[in-house]
């Protein structure tokens, strides 16, 4: 039994820092998302047919439409994998409240246990002293 509820604990906390990374890797694709979507906006607004585009220390002139095309790629990536960040995180909440709840439970029943017996010890000094 208190084998079981250490692997619970491990697991518990194998899920907490999984929660922790989903919460970090979702910021991220919210910041693509909203980054690509400001650079289309202001896509959207340029009357110029081409663009430059920086490509590590350099920047490179592209036509805007392309800009564009991959741009939308990319936000639609982001958007994807930020559903697929929220339902792992979604399902990580699920499995941390069920391990919570087991380890309360379990904690709840070795504290039950541990009074149990010290109550047996009291009733059974005290039968002996009549």
């Amino acid at each position: 039994m208190e084998h079981e509820i250490q692997q619970q604990i491990i697991e518990f906390e194998k899920q907490r820092n999984l929660l922790m990374s989903l919460g970090q890797q979702k910021q991220q694709m919210q910041v693509a998302v909203s980054t690509s979507s400001k650079a289309l906006e202001e896509l959207d607004k340029s009357k110029e047919n081409s663009v430059y585009v920086a490509i590590g220390n350099i920047l490179i002139q592209k036509d805007k439409k392309d800009v564009q095309k991959e741009l939308k790629d990319q936000k639609e990536t982001a958007e994807l994998r930020l559903k697929t960040v929220e339902k792992q995180e979604e399902n990580t909440l699920e499995k941390l409240t069920a391990l919570k709840s087991k380890l309360e439970a379990a904690a709840e029943k070795a504290q039950s246990a541990a009074m149990d017996k010290s109550g047996d010890k009291t009733t059974v000094a005290s039968t002996k002293k009549q």
